[in-house]
């Protein structure tokens, strides 16, 4: 017993003799009591952050808009779109007539944002846009008269207003 605690304490004093190299704690500093210590390193930690844009009134735009009459057969009107986002984009929108607008013969003169690109926000505020749909040939003979008759639905398109570069770190 006595030997092999002799040849222990042998081998830690070689040891604690021997040079240390960069990340390692080193014996004979270790303090008194037993606590974690600090490494003298720092390790990076990244992450990747994608594409992020949100449509902050989705619940009035859900609602929908009236368009309003321009003349016999021509009906427009426009809807406030709020956006935030991480990176810049361009907003875009896509209409169809829904079975009523059909029935009416309407056909989509125009759907457009008013001003399509929009800055990143990140979150500082938001930008507003908007939605505009213009019907033209709309027959109304061809409908029973009504109130917020369902004639077409819109959709918002985006996409970034740059190209993808894409590098790993």
């Amino acid at each position: 017993m006595l030997k092999r605690s002799l040849i222990g304490v042998v081998l830690l004093t070689l040891l604690a003799a021997l040079p240390v190299s960069a990340g390692e704690i080193k014996a004979h500093s270790w303090p008194v009591e037993f606590k974690p210590l600090d490494f003298d390193f720092t390790i990076p930690v990244y992450m990747d952050v994608g594409l992020y844009v949100e449509i902050t009134n989705e619940k009035d735009l859900k609602k929908g808009f009236t368009l309003d009459q321009t003349a016999i057969d021509k009906y427009e009107g426009c809807i406030e779109v709020k956006i935030k986002s991480n990176f810049d984009l361009i907003l875009g929108c896509k209409c169809a007539l829904t079975d009523a607008g059909k029935l009416m013969k309407a056909k989509i003169d125009k759907c457009w944002i008013d001003e399509p690109l929009v800055p990143k926000t990140l979150s500082e505020g938001e930008e507003k846009r908007k939605l505009c749909l213009k019907l033209k040939d709309v027959k109304l003979v061809h409908h029973d008269f009504g109130k917020k008759v369902h004639v077409a639905d819109c959709t918002l398109t985006v996409k970034p207003a740059f190209e993808a570069e894409w590098v790993d770190p």
